[in-house]
């Protein structure tokens, strides 16, 4: 049952976890072993993202998490942390890449530099990638 698979995912060693995730590319939309947390409904938990509970997608697809924000943890700047529901991954075709078909965060922006998704973007200064100076915003129409 759901236990025996929680003793499963536990009891994979880093070096395991990140042959699968190599494997079934299941980084290509920012996902991070370490930070990344998952939503267990059956037990109305957070924990440890078991890896097979993730879809396979096909070789002309890719991953997307759909990460949505907590409501009873937040980062030291406020902004909620996110996590992933099982329900909410999705593939999507491979040709969508660039156009915006994924969103890592739902609601929010993924920023690469911080490894979190930031609720509030218009607000939020993501080094090196947006919100932080006015050319930044030239390209935000």
């Amino acid at each position: 049952g759901d236990a025996e698979a929680t003793r499963r995912v536990l009891a994979q060693t880093k070096e395991e976890r990140q042959r699968i995730i190599a494997e079934r590319r299941l980084a290509i939309d920012f996902f991070d072993d370490d930070l990344d947390e998952c939503y267990y409904a059956e037990e109305d938990k957070y924990g440890k993202c078991d890896l097979d509970r993730f879809p396979r997608c096909g070789n002309n697809e890719l991953i997307c998490y759909n990460r949505t924000n907590r409501r009873d943890r937040f980062y030291s700047d406020w902004n909620p942390r996110f996590f992933i529901n099982y329900h909410r991954i999705l593939c999507y075709p491979a040709s969508w890449e660039g156009w915006g078909g994924c969103s890592s965060c739902s609601p929010g922006r993924y920023c690469k530099q911080e490894k979190r998704c930031i609720l509030d973007e218009a607000q939020y200064c993501c080094p090196g990638e947006w919100g932080c100076d006015t050319e930044d915003e030239e390209y935000e129409e």
